[in-house]
């Protein structure tokens, strides 16, 4: 499963965020455009039976 979040306003250079959940884990990846580009930042292999925020903080 894959979802998006498209910012209204940035915060510092993040526009849009996806998470991706497979079988090895949950994936966050960060863009600096809304656009179909390659993302900047990555937060790989989450285990998903433990508890998971993602904070962003401007």
């Amino acid at each position: 499963m894959r979802m998006y979040a498209l910012l209204k306003e940035s915060v510092d250079t993040v526009r849009k965020v996806m998470v991706y959940e497979s079988e090895n884990g949950v994936y966050v990846f960060l863009y600096d455009t809304q656009e179909d580009k390659s993302g900047f930042a990555e937060v790989a292999g989450y285990d998903p039976a433990a508890s998971f925020t993602l904070w962003l903080d401007s």
